[in-house]
């Protein structure tokens, strides 16, 4: 698998603790084929810890910017309790597009499942949320790229959810 370059020409990748518009970069938490995503904190106009996802440096081919365009919009127009809502979008300096989701902290739902030690019948009750929210992005996009779906404790949803009700 090639890496993408962390630089190329005068342009650099994103560096913790540099800012994209009104975000500050404070720790990678994913990468994914088109993109990295960061725990970002947003100064204005309310400060607060956010999920940033910025397409990586030399994957800003016509087709991959449209893929991750699609991907935003998508995301943007989803409302499921355990998928993290859209909050901003823009573009850095360097005309790399990005979005800004809530940050929901969790763990690899296979990990969860282990480590609580859930029954079959709580692994297919926890099976039947994840199609739930993979059927709402469905309906919503035709993207296959995978969504940031959120479960961070078994029975209870994240907190933007009860926000939500």
């Amino acid at each position: 698998m090639i890496e993408p370059a962390e630089s190329i020409g005068d342009l650099k990748a994103e560096e913790l603790g540099t800012d994209i518009g009104r975000y500050r970069l404070l720790e990678k938490i994913g990468e994914g084929g088109f993109g990295s995503v960061y725990v970002a904190e947003q100064k204005e106009p309310v400060r607060r810890r956010v999920a940033l996802k910025v397409l990586k440096l030399g994957m800003d081919t016509r087709r991959v910017i449209a893929r991750f365009e699609a991907e935003r919009q998508a995301l943007a127009l989803m409302d499921h309790p355990n998928i993290a809502r859209v909050l901003d979008a823009g573009a850095t300096e360097s005309g790399r597009p990005y979005f800004v989701m809530e940050l929901v902290r969790g763990i690899r739902i296979t990990d969860f499942c282990r480590e609580h030690k859930l029954s079959i019948r709580d692994r297919l009750a926890l099976f039947i949320q994840v199609c739930s929210a993979a059927s709402s992005c469905a309906s919503t996009s035709s993207n296959s790229t995978p969504t940031p779906t959120a479960f961070p404790t078994f029975g209870r949803h994240n907190t933007s959810e009860n926000r939500r009700k």
